[in-house]
């Protein structure tokens, strides 16, 4: 596996990417609980080529669901990246948080909460979705992404998507 990049980005502090062509070989381990137990852990570990250099990261998620129509699940990561080169190493970490709440199997809402500390970058989404039909669902996003050192607004964005599925 290889990436090319066409034109150089920064990625990071003070770590540029040059134009080129990168291997991107990657080494996963994952371990899992049963997703039918009312609370699951996941975690994993991952070695992998990165632009010239080597990322390595960590993952964790608890995820409970109480309620049948009730789930919550928070996760998080850190990954650290190395470069034998002059371009700067550095360390990333994100938190992510869901709550869904299904009023029934059709209307069902979801708020997500994520912080990424490498784009200094709080994220609030909600996600609304009705199947008002078999095939034929209605969605209404709302994201608003806050930068985490200021508390400026970076972002807003609303979305309605509308389905549907003739039956032939």
């Amino acid at each position: 596996l290889s990436e090319t990049v066409l034109e150089p980005f920064e990625l990071g502090p003070q770590t540029t990417i040059a134009a080129g062509r990168y291997a991107m070989s990657r080494l996963t381990v994952d371990a899992h609980t049963p997703n039918t137990w009312p609370v699951t852990l996941d975690g994993g570990f991952t070695v992998r080529d990165y632009y010239g250099g080597q990322l390595l990261g960590v993952t964790a998620e608890v995820s409970a669901r109480p309620l049948p129509l009730l789930h919550f699940a928070v996760a998080g990561g850190v990954d650290h990246a190395r470069f034998d080169d002059a371009r700067r190493n550095f360390r990333s970490a994100i938190l992510n948080g869901n709550v869904g709440l299904a009023f029934t199997r059709d209307l069902v809402l979801d708020l997500v909460f994520a912080w990424n500390e490498l784009q200094t970058l709080l994220r609030g989404q909600t996600r609304l979705r009705w199947t008002w039909a078999s095939g034929s669902d209605l969605y209404v996003v709302y994201q608003h992404d806050v930068d985490a050192a200021d508390r400026a607004t970076r972002f807003q964005s609303l979305l309605i998507k509308a389905t549907y599925r003739w039956d032939s």
